[in-house]
């Protein structure tokens, strides 16, 4: 009962990293495609007539500020990874756990089986001795 607990419990533990990472993710894909668009509408104003400067330069900025951000959007993703593949090796380590307890709990059930048969089978065969000597005694 502990060890589904326990295996449960890692379960959720990593349903919950594995939405984070998600989440990381997307926003980091939010990001680049921002990024994108931005570079894009950059090109498009650059080709499209007069140079503004302080545009150019307020642009640029933002466009730095947004690799910037998607860097460490990006070393958030890797570290939310790592943390999810440790989610998912406690949790089959709590699978292996729970699996390894529930066959030793089965062999233990089936060497009390085979015990109380060996009893039964004891105590049938006495009954029968006893028997046999009862009638034989008789006779």
């Amino acid at each position: 009962m502990l060890r589904q607990h326990r295996e449960d419990l890692r379960k959720r533990e990593l349903a919950e990293a594995l939405a984070v990472e998600t989440r990381l993710k997307q926003e980091a894909l939010r990001l680049a495609r921002l990024r994108q668009h931005q570079a894009d509408e950059f090109r498009t104003r650059q080709q499209a007539g007069p140079l503004d400067m302080r545009a150019i330069i307020d642009c640029r900025a933002f466009i730095g500020l947004l690799d910037r951000r998607i860097l460490e959007g990006l070393q958030d993703v890797a570290k939310a990874e790592h943390a999810t593949a440790g989610h998912r090796q406690n949790l089959v380590q709590a699978m292996k756990d729970r699996k390894a307890i529930e066959v030793l709990q089965q062999r233990a059930m089936n060497r009390e089986q085979l015990a109380q048969a060996r009893r039964e089978t004891a105590e049938l065969d006495d009954i029968s001795t006893r028997r046999f000597f009862l009638v034989a005694g008789r006779t």
